[in-house]
């Protein structure tokens, strides 16, 4: 399937993705070499997966969810 980019009714979680990614990190930043990126990018991509809270559990930490019930509420929701 192909998905072109810059389409968000396309493909929306990857979308959002970027626009927060580029929001938070890429727009705030001059990285003066690729492991200075590097590493800005994984501080901050632990922090989006790890240490905010998602919407979509109830605004609770992903770890928090995943250690209450074993990992069954961190799947993927459908839209809607």
């Amino acid at each position: 399937m192909y998905i072109k980019s810059g389409c968000p009714c396309e493909n929306p979680w990857v979308e959002s993705f970027h626009s927060r990614f580029r929001d938070n990190r890429l727009n705030r930043e001059l990285f003066l070499n690729l492991k200075e990126a590097e590493v800005v990018i994984s501080d901050w991509k632990r922090l989006f997966k790890d240490e905010r809270p998602h919407s979509g559990i109830h605004y609770k930490l992903p770890v928090q969810v995943y250690h209450s019930d074993g990992g069954a509420d961190c799947r993927p929701r459908s839209p809607g």
